[in-house]
């Protein structure tokens, strides 16, 4: 720990965002813990299927989905599977999880916007980059 001189850990970092940013973020509709340094770990159950030795499969490129590999994708359905909003419905449908992983398709599109035009203009051929 920071405490005993060494670096701490994605996990220690995490509970600690949790805690200050429930506490002192008003249940967490603050990020209060970055200002403290501690930054947000983009992590997800694709990077864990990697560490156990899950190779990543063939390259797709899936409409409204993007460019992925079979392990990432993979990933990504148990990630919104086991997300709290796959079981919130409104209506008797899951309209709650839908609209969360089209945003965040949505969003990470947009933040890569810049990346993803060069590769297109530059790449010969723009499937197979």
């Amino acid at each position: 720990m920071i405490s005993t001189g060494t670096a701490p850990t994605t996990q220690t970092i995490a509970t600690a965002r949790f805690l200050i940013n429930t506490t002192l973020g008003v249940g967490g509709l603050v990020d209060v813990a970055k200002a403290q340094g501690l930054n947000y770990e983009d992590e997800d159950f694709g990077q864990t299927l990697g560490t156990y030795g899950v190779p990543p499969g063939p390259y797709l490129v899936l409409p409204f989905r993007g460019s992925t590999d079979v392990r990432d994708f993979a990933g990504n359905y148990l990630d919104g599977y086991l997300s709290p909003l796959h079981y919130v419905r409104y209506q008797g449908n899951n309209y709650v999880g839908l609209m969360k992983s089209t945003l965040g398709s949505m969003d990470n599109r947009s933040s890569n916007i810049v990346t993803f035009r060069d590769i297109q203009r530059t790449s010969l051929d723009y499937y197979a980059t």
